[in-house]
């Protein structure tokens, strides 16, 4: 519960640069030079099983326990001074002021006044919560120690009084405003307000969530079928490769083809001509055989006679 408002002190001063330590655990074994800030929450803000069941006494065992490590702090003259901060009533550009305050002798060697007066309030959350102001009442009621504890804290030299604030005597009539049946009221209809928010989005959120379903399906399909169309095309790309490849070897056939049909009529040209030469061959033999015979009957008329 305490760590929103101890972030944001951390920050004020983060923002200030300022070296300051903040201990919410109240541990004391490390001496420092540096302004040293001790948080403690009022019971409003305490209402968690880390606060009201600690070890020794619950809360207001730890409200004792820091006073006692107060005391023995300024018995044993710890080294770094000290101030109480009050997580509901502090003011942090206060708390800023006082630790350049504290720091200016440590970086300069010389005391700087006044800075913590000039600084504006901001408070950090001074007005309990209207639940958490009813269950307080009710603790206090059932433990008046805690009650007790927490204003002796107040009263500390170095807590309220120390900052210029009065301490903090009218905390039970703050709870008591707190918790009127107006704030509660308020309160609950503001979480009620808060719970149909938080339903509205929630059914928002779901079909959000079946729209994410139902798109990453319909992403799914895309890309399977962006799959199937990249393996078509580098199946038609194959194909486009092997039909160059036919169309070439066609091409080659065609050529091989034109070239035998070239050599067929030559070869075709050569027997006619050779057919031609023969029978012309023939024709001239035919002839001779005629003179022969012609000459041959010529020579037996000749010896007859």
């Amino acid at each position: 519960m305490l760590a929103p408002v101890v972030q944001r002190l951390q920050e004020a001063f983060q923002d200030a640069a300022i070296p300051i330590q903040l201990l919410p655990d109240w541990d004391f074994g490390v001496a420092t030079e540096a302004p040293l800030l001790v948080l403690y929450p009022p019971p409003d803000q305490a209402l968690t099983p880390e606060w009201l069941q600690e070890a020794g006494g619950g809360l207001a065992g730890s409200y004792h326990r820091l006073l006692a490590q107060l005391e023995a702090v300024a018995a044993g003259g710890f080294g770094a001074e000290v101030r109480l901060v009050n997580l509901a009533l502090s003011s942090a550009p206060r708390l800023i002021g006082w630790s350049v305050d504290r720091l200016q002798p440590l970086i300069q060697g010389e005391p700087v006044e006044g800075a913590a007066e000039q600084c504006p309030d901001l408070w950090f959350q001074p007005r309990p919560e209207p639940f958490d102001a009813r269950l307080t009442l009710d603790l206090l009621e059932a433990d008046p120690a805690i009650l007790a504890a927490y204003l002796a804290l107040e009263a500390h030299p170095l807590a309220a009084s120390a900052e210029g604030r009065n301490p903090d005597r009218h905390y039970p009539e703050r709870l008591r405003q707190a918790a009127g049946l107006e704030r509660l009221l308020a309160q609950r209809h503001a979480s009620a307000r808060a719970d149909a928010d938080l339903r509205l989005l929630g059914g928002e959120l779901g079909a959000a969530r079946a729209e994410l379903i139902d798109a990453a399906w319909i992403r799914q399909q895309l890309s399977d079928q962006l799959h199937q169309m990249q393996a078509a095309l580098d199946d038609l790309e194959l194909s486009q490769v092997e039909v160059k490849r036919l169309e070439q070897e066609l091409a080659e056939a065609q050529l091989r083809h034109a070239d035998l049909q070239a050599n067929q009529q030559m070869i075709q040209s050569t027997l006619e001509q050779a057919v031609q030469h023969s029978r012309s061959q023939g024709a001239m033999q035919g002839a001779a055989l005629g003179v022969i015979s012609a000459l041959l009957r010529q020579l037996s008329r000749t010896r007859g006679a």
